[in-house]
């Protein structure tokens, strides 16, 4: 079915653009705090229209979450309000007392950033020495209890060792991995020769790493590669991103945004953008030869975050454009 609705079920919040790493793969080139960052009032109230809105549930990412040292009141708040809530981190500041504060806030699931099953492999493509340290945050949180699971981004510089996952999750004792196809978006877009790769090989190893139970395909891609109650991708018409300032994207990979944020229109509102209706539009009339493309296996003709590169720059601003 093509389900028109009044707003997004499912939301994504960029909480915060500062980060204290510099991956190779970020599609949002995370890095600096955003110099209008919505203060701990403005996050709630939006929590609140959210709230009223019935919002389904939220993803809570990054940059790193946890820079923000109001992230136990917001995600206290949305325990409060009995809103589910998943949140990403990269895991490197996730010490014992933040753990502690975390959990009495409500948490009670970790997603750490994992991107490779050496540590050669992950520090590389996560720019710092980081391996040692997920491997011992894994390890603390399921003895305190949590449920803990990882994002793996598949991409060129770790896809053969991909195969190994099943098992490196039983070393570590990981409960669950979502497994993301690399988006030649963002920072992401400077290192495609080290990260992209191959569509026929990508495919194939989505393939094979879906047969784990405990191993699931995360982002929009979950429901073009797999049966699905809509026809084409979810980004903006089930789901989209809120910014660290508050304006709405249609996804989490494309850089398109409302022009107003949250603190100025409702969400019934953003959701109705210009901006929104032309990435729509653009995924009922696409038609690229998408047939001929390594990658169509993959994103199916429908996923505009894959046109991205294949776009001129009168298309990419004519999205933006009111």
């Amino acid at each position: 079915m093509e389900p028109v609705l009044r707003a997004p079920l499912n939301i994504e919040w960029e909480i915060t653009r500062a980060c204290n790493l510099q991956c190779k793969h970020c599609y949002t080139s995370a890095g600096k705090k955003e110099p209008k960052e919505l203060t701990t009032e403005q996050v709630l109230h939006i929590i609140d229209h959210l709230d009223e809105v019935g919002i389904s549930d939220i993803t809570i990412s990054g940059g790193e979450p946890l820079l923000r040292d109001d992230l136990e009141v917001i995600v206290a708040d949305l325990t409060q309000r009995e809103i589910p809530f998943a949140l990403y981190t990269n895991g490197t500041l996730l010490s014992r007392e933040r753990q502690v504060s975390l959990k009495k806030a409500g948490v009670t699931v970790f997603s750490l950033s994992l991107n490779g099953t050496s540590k050669e492999t992950h520090n590389f493509i996560q720019g710092a020495n980081t391996f040692q340290t997920i491997i011992k945050r894994i390890a603390q949180l399921k003895k305190n209890g949590f449920y803990v699971h990882a994002l793996y981004t598949l991409m060129k510089a770790n896809l053969k060792e991909a195969s190994e996952l099943p098992s490196f999750m039983d070393d570590i004792k990981l409960d669950a991995l979502c497994i993301y196809p690399f988006y030649p978006t963002g920072r992401g877009a400077d290192h495609l020769t080290d990260l992209q790769a191959g569509g026929e090989a990508l495919y194939n190893t989505m393939n094979a790493l879906l047969k784990d139970k405990r191993i699931y395909l995360g982002g929009c891609l979950r429901d073009i590669f797999s049966p699905s109650l809509i026809k084409k991708t979810p980004c903006g018409r089930l789901m989209c991103l809120i910014t660290s300032e508050g304006n709405l994207r249609p996804c989490n990979f494309l850089p398109f945004k409302t022009e107003e944020s949250l603190l100025q229109k409702d969400v019934y509102t953003l959701w109705k953008s210009p901006v929104f209706e032309k990435v729509r539009q653009w995924q009922k009339t696409v038609d690229r030869n998408c047939q001929t493309c390594e990658y169509v296996k993959t994103c199916r003709g429908n996923c505009l975050a894959f046109h991205m590169p294949f776009l001129s720059e009168e298309e990419i601003s004519n999205f933006q454009s009111g």
